[in-house]
């Protein structure tokens, strides 16, 4: 397992196996004055363009053309079309059990008394197994696909053979996992956006401060506005979606769903391309799949989607998310992660 506390800055490591770029060289996705030359494949070359202006929305008409760049417009977002659902007490129930490396007993985070958006009348118990290391967002596209970002914004791949991760080249505060293996990733450069291909970061058009991803035909974006948008793999641009959000979530079935800007809960319906009003109030959203659909809510309670209903599920965290399969994994307050596989 890496010692996250020690891992290398990876523009050290760049430069030393890169000597012929010298200080210049790294990715543009961690280097603030430097971008990505398309003319120039293995290893990326960077060069200065100090004529050109930096300032966003708009990028260098020689990274990539045609370029769109979706207008920051802010939409309204869907009206409100349930009513609030009753609200219940989540019993304090004590500490979920399970095992970790080295078969060594620990408590995960415990439910305690508050407010839930929820008819269910009590928590449903799970098992949850943790995994090493410290990170502060996790995404999985199957128990196999996870990848991980730790407080420094360093990128890792878990290596479920070993029980140990990978450090992956870059830099990102936002990252999406795919069930078919596909990874995008969002800088820390702007929101420059960036989608793995096995080897190196390759630069995508466009600005976010999330991303979301089901599989390769199925990505979506947020921006700091908290306006949405959706790639067309076809024509390589986004498409704007109305509303805004401030957690969003897609699955591998093409299934979407956002917590809108007052912990309101919806569903996207792609034949009417309008946003469906679900029960509940929520402040983060996962989706593997429709038959699997999780979420927090403000104060970190997860809850799982039953069809009808939220039912809270024992724990607490601040990032969540689940595969197509049901495999969901959470990352808490302390930036520990924990899994229910």
């Amino acid at each position: 397992a890496l010692p996250l506390s020690s891992v290398p800055d990876f523009r050290s490591m760049f430069n030393d196996h890169h000597p012929h770029h010298g200080g210049a060289g790294g990715s543009a996705m961690f280097n603030d004055h430097h971008h990505f030359d398309h003319h120039h494949h293995s290893p990326p070359h960077w060069e200065h363009h100090h004529h050109h202006s930096h300032s966003p929305p708009f990028f260098h008409h020689d990274i990539l053309d045609p370029f769109f760049f979706p207008p920051p417009v802010v939409i309204p977002p869907p009206v409100i079309m349930a009513a609030p659902p009753m609200v219940v007490q989540v019993p304090q129930s004590g500490y979920v059990t399970g095992l970790c490396a080295g078969n060594a007993a620990f408590a995960a985070p415990p439910v305690t008394g508050m407010a839930v958006p929820t008819a269910s009348a009590a928590a449903q118990t799970f098992q949850w197994r943790q995994l090493p290391g410290k990170f502060t967002v996790v995404r999985a596209g199957s128990r196999n696909i996870v990848w991980a970002i730790n407080a420094t914004n360093d990128i890792f791949q878990f290596v479920p053979s070993s029980g140990s991760w990978l450090q992956i080249p870059g830099k990102a505060v936002d990252i999406g996992v795919g069930a078919d293996g596909t990874v995008w990733a969002v800088s820390p450069n702007n929101g420059e956006i960036y989608r793995w291909d096995g080897t190196m970061w390759q630069r995508v058009p466009g600005q976010l401060k999330r991303i979301a991803v089901g599989n390769a035909a199925n990505v979506w974006g947020v921006t700091a506005q908290g306006t949405m948008y959706r790639w067309d793999p076809n024509g390589a641009t986004w498409v704007p979606i109305p509303g805004q959000c401030q957690s969003l979530s897609c699955g591998a079935d093409g299934t979407a769903c956002c917590v809108g800007m007052s912990n309101e809960v919806y569903r996207w319906d792609a034949m009417t391309s309008a946003w469906v009003s679900l029960p509940g109030r929520l402040g983060k959203i996962a989706v593997g799949s429709a038959s699997h659909m999780w979420g927090c809510d403000p104060q970190g309670q997860p809850f799982r989607w039953t069809g009808g209903t939220w039912v809270p599920v024992t724990g607490r965290f601040s990032e969540i998310d689940v595969t197509p399969a049901g495999e969901v994994i959470g990352v808490t307050a302390a930036n520990d992660v924990f899994v229910n596989f």
